[in-house]
């Protein structure tokens, strides 16, 4: 019940548009200034809908500054999945999804970054 109730509140802290395609998967709190929550790509995001394509491991992670909370600062991480096609050996070529979460040219979602545009106004 507390497991629950807990990834109840840390899906509260997490935009809706990421949740569409990533699962939380971790959320670390050891720090006591930051709290930092994993999110891995879901694996029906296969791009393209191919189904030739396969699962070839993650594309590096994407770290994303979100509303602080709790006095904390809140990171979202965000691991994508990296697709081949099938029997292709060695990959020619990657797939993967591109997503639009960040205010352009920052790393802060794009909810806190309107937040802090109009803060500064």
């Amino acid at each position: 019940m507390k497991e629950l109730l807990f990834e109840k509140i840390i899906r509260q802290l997490v935009p809706e548009d990421i949740l569409v395609s990533f699962d939380i998967v971790e959320v670390d709190d050891e720090k006591p200034e930051e709290l930092i929550i994993t999110l891995v790509e879901k694996e029906i995001m296969k791009p393209d809908r191919l189904d030739e394509l396969i699962l070839n491991g993650y594309l590096k992670e994407i770290e994303l500054t979100h509303f602080p909370s709790n006095g904390r600062k809140c990171f979202l991480r965000l691991k994508r999945r990296r697709w081949k096609i099938k029997d292709e050996e060695p990959p020619r070529t990657y797939h993967y999804n591109d997503y639009d979460f960040s205010v352009s040219g920052t790393k802060v979602t794009k909810s806190f970054g309107s937040f802090l545009k109009e803060f500064d106004r």
